[in-house]
């Protein structure tokens, strides 16, 4: 007789049965099917089915195989167990994270209410330098919030049918400016202030309709309903917040956010706007067609952006203001960053839909950067960064890019997916910590 342990994990022998001519033949076992529910649905899998000899059991070659590798987990009584329903794994998308300065990166996209984030349509994403690890993430979706440097996200719950651009107070994380739209069918463009880190908001603004002129050949005006596309608070004096809007007005607040007014107009709508770390009034306004216009006086007034020029070309050009309207450039900007300052004045980058802009003047003039190119047609760089030990960082089409020498020199760098970046933000404590943000 058998031991009882090899019984078990071995099976009883086939139960024999006497055939009429006096021989012995094996009474087969029986293995039945069963639907199971799994991640997917429901799959046709082999269970156990209790015999006359009390023993569980299925087909015992495939159960002795496992025995054999020393499989013994996943056997008990001789009998391979169902398992549970399993995850699948993330689908590709959305938020990637680095610990080590690019060379590995690992998917952060989950959200707490068992969601994630993978297909998300980014907007403009937001770091807290006075609250570690936090980020904001605006996007058509919604806003969306960590505390952990991404490992968990959560849904805020502000009244908006989408947000374009959120800004965190430079002193005191807790208050937010979040701008975008209101629900359908308002849709109207808001701004929204909260003070206890997007737990709860107050509507400060609501964007009026404007009057705008429409048609190729025959030209009318009709009215639009405008959204505010961007937000900033002025880093030395937080109180001063300046907004944007896709009609062109750019607003101001000299209240934290509770009041605004327009300062200027412009024929195109907004679409990017920063603020100088180290001279508040001095502003980088991107328009819709990727025309770039310099304010140093908080954009009261401005001039338009000439990237390539040089300090003999400035001295030679008329300075004047810039026109009410003016044609599209011909190498549009994407992406803005003011660098740390150096002796009193703020280093400037600007990536264009071909190449890389530097300025150590506050924008009067421009040097190009050379890339590594791999073809005679470069894509868009469309986001810059800087890390706290100064290493700068440049997404164009899948590719990123880092420099440690002040953009003199760049490397390219293989990123997780090849799909198209939207935004690389580099973590204003962390120096090998960098996030990159890829299109859906």
């Amino acid at each position: 007789m058998p031991s009882k342990a090899l019984v078990r994990f071995f099976g009883r022998r086939p139960e024999m049965k006497i055939r009429d001519d006096g021989k012995e033949r094996a009474q087969p076992f029986r293995t039945s099917h069963k639907k199971t529910s799994s991640f997917h649905g429901f799959s046709r899998e082999p269970v156990c089915e209790k015999l006359d000899g009390g023993m569980w059991t299925t087909r015992q070659g495939l159960i002795r195989l496992i025995v054999l590798l020393g499989a013994f987990p996943f056997v008990g009584a001789g009998c391979v167990r169902e398992s549970g329903p399993q995850a699948s794994p993330l689908p590709p998308g959305g938020i990637y994270r680095s610990d080590d300065g690019g060379i590995t990166f690992f998917q952060k996209v989950l959200l707490a209410d068992g969601g994630n984030l993978s297909a998300v349509r980014p907007r403009h994403v937001e770091s807290a330098r006075v609250a570690p690890d936090t980020l904001y993430l605006a996007a058509d979706e919604g806003l969306f919030r960590t505390t952990s440097a991404g490992d968990r996200w959560e849904r805020l719950a502000i009244p908006a049918g989408e947000v374009h651009g959120v800004s965190v107070h430079p002193r005191n994380p807790r208050i937010l400016l979040a701008a975008g739209a209101a629900p359908a069918p308002n849709q109207r463009g808001k701004i929204w202030k909260s003070l206890d880190a997007g737990e709860t908001w107050a509507e400060v603004f609501t964007a009026p309709t404007a009057t705008v002129e429409v048609g190729a050949l025959v030209r009318r005006r009709r009215e639009v309903r405008a959204m505010v596309t961007v937000v900033a608070h002025d880093a030395r004096s937080p109180e001063v917040v300046y907004a944007g809007t896709s009609t062109g007005a750019l607003l101001v607040s000299t209240d934290g956010g509770i009041h605004w007014q327009t300062r200027r107009s412009f024929q195109q709508g907004i679409t990017g706007l920063k603020v100088s770390p180290a001279a508040g009034a001095l502003l980088l306004i991107r328009l819709t067609d990727g025309s770039l216009v310099r304010s140093s006086d908080g954009g009261t007034s401005g001039d338009l952006v000439r990237l390539g020029r040089t300090r003999d070309q400035r001295e030679r050009d008329d300075p004047g203001l810039l026109p009410v309207g003016f044609g599209e450039p011909r190498d549009p900007a994407h992406a803005v960053l003011f660098l740390k300052p150096v002796e009193g004045r703020t280093p400037m980058l600007v990536g264009t839909q071909s190449a890389l802009y530097r300025s150590d003047d506050d924008g009067d003039t421009w040097t190009k950067l050379k890339l590594p190119s791999s073809g005679t047609v470069r894509t868009p760089v469309v986001s810059i960064a800087q890390s706290p030990n100064g290493t700068l960082w440049a997404a164009s089409g899948s590719v990123l890019f880092s420099s440690t020498d002040d953009g003199n020199t760049w490397r390219a760098l293989d990123t997780p997916l090849r799909a198209s970046l939207r935004f690389v933000v580099a973590d204003p404590v962390h120096a090998n910590r960098l996030y990159l943000v890829f299109r859906r």
